[in-house]
């Protein structure tokens, strides 16, 4: 997977900063930005590798599949932009007990 550039992992931080924010304005940028080879989905690897930087941590391949899975809504094995915009707003919900 092609590394982004700086200017681009300070885009996707930026981006990121934004999405906790609540603000999504900015999803298609960020789309575009991971969606790595433009085919207009972002597969396990593209995934995997946004949330890399964002967790400033390697995230496991069984992490990103896992997280492909629960947002891909048409089970097509890839998430498009509203599945995706569906994960950032997902992950400012406090969990569920129980």
């Amino acid at each position: 997977m092609e590394d982004y550039t700086p200017e681009e992992a300070q885009r996707l931080r930026e981006i990121n900063t934004a999405f906790l924010n609540e603000d999504y304005s900015r999803a298609n940028e960020l789309f575009q930005l991971v969606d790595r080879n433009n085919d207009g989905k972002i597969n396990t690897a593209e995934f995997k590798h946004m949330m890399d930087l964002f967790e400033e941590r390697p995230v496991s391949e069984e992490e990103a599949n896992y997280a492909i899975k629960v947002f891909d809504r048409d089970c097509n094995g890839v998430i498009d932009i509203n599945e995706f915009i569906s994960y950032f707003e997902k992950r400012k919900e406090p969990p569920e007990d129980g």
